[in-house]
């Protein structure tokens, strides 16, 4: 979150920072810019839809709802299987995956330019969107419960 902030901070982005109730207090204390929201809890299916570039460690949940709304992404984590998520996300020209666990703000600033600069980025992300949205997941989970279940 740090070098996120860092990255961001003193530009014209809006940051909503989620730290899950970890230091809330003190990120606020640390950078009262009113370009900067720092909250123990975010609802990002409500945030989605006004969000431009989503900055992730590419949990996989949470990339997958930035997906789910059509926003790239710029990811950064190697631990815990986001290596491999993060790597799909850069397969798939969804987002910049940065390939660190610890990224400095230079790389995510950069990182944020690129994706922000660059109209493919966003495409592509819809056009994943897109492609969840014609999916009918409940229906296949169905099938599969079925298949199970029938032995």
């Amino acid at each position: 979150m740090v070098p996120t902030i860092e990255a961001l901070k003193d530009t014209d982005s809006l940051i909503v920072v989620a730290t899950g109730g970890a230091g809330t207090e003190d990120l606020r204390r640390r950078y009262p810019q009113p370009n900067v929201i720092v909250e123990d809890y975010v609802d990002f299916a409500r945030v989605f839809p006004f969000t431009d570039v989503f900055v992730t460690n590419g949990g996989f949940g949470g990339v997958l709802l930035s997906l789910s709304h059509g926003v790239p992404l710029v990811t950064a984590g190697l631990n815990e299987g986001k290596n491999d998520v993060n790597a799909r996300v850069e397969y798939a020209g969804v987002g910049v995956n940065l390939r660190t666990e610890r990224p400095g703000a230079a790389a995510i600033r950069s990182a944020v330019d690129t994706v922000l600069g660059d109209p493919s980025w966003r495409a592509r992300a819809q056009a994943v969107r897109e492609q969840f949205e014609a999916e009918d997941s409940i229906g296949a989970a169905v099938e599969v419960i079925k298949a199970v279940v029938a032995g």
